[in-house]
């Protein structure tokens, strides 16, 4: 398989104030594989995530997606990241939420994913409700579909 069709590594290191999150994770993953990271509590496996999301900027060493950083904008729309924390968005309706995730992420696009997705979780009949008012189950259930939303590469 060629390296550009893949999700590349290369000896990410992520430093917190001189201590390490991270240190040199090499890694080819190739379309189609499914991997897990698996560790203790505090060993940077959500930094790691966080990371090859480009949610956060590596210390030293690159990630890239398909030839892309994912660090770029344009990397952005081919990757689905499931949030931990939904309060951010405490002041909108689940509908209001992914309409935003579409507006954002894919310039209006993929509007149509939001009903789909809602009603394939059982979450319809909640799009007009608020995050606060779910249940934590309901909440993780959501976290998936804003992930799912658009056309992934990652997921």
């Amino acid at each position: 398989m060629n390296k550009k069709d893949a999700l590349i590594l290369e000896n990410v290191t992520k430093l917190y104030d001189d201590n390490c999150g991270i240190r040199s994770i090499s890694s080819v993953i190739h379309q189609g594989e499914i991997v897990s990271i698996i560790g203790p509590n505090g060993v940077g496996k959500t930094t790691l995530v966080k990371c090859i999301a480009g949610l956060l900027q590596p210390s030293k060493g690159s990630i890239s997606l398909l030839g892309v950083n994912t660090t770029e904008r344009k990397c952005k729309p081919q990757i689905g990241y499931m949030q931990s924390n939904l309060d951010f968005y405490d002041k909108m309706t689940l509908y209001e939420i992914l309409d935003f995730v579409c507006n954002v992420k894919y310039k209006g696009e993929f509007r149509d994913d939001i009903d789909f997705y809602l009603k394939k979780y059982a979450l319809y009949e909640y799009r007009n409700s608020y995050v606060n008012e779910l249940s934590l189950g309901m909440k993780k259930k959501f976290s998936i579909i804003s992930s799912l939303i658009g056309t992934l590469k990652l997921i």
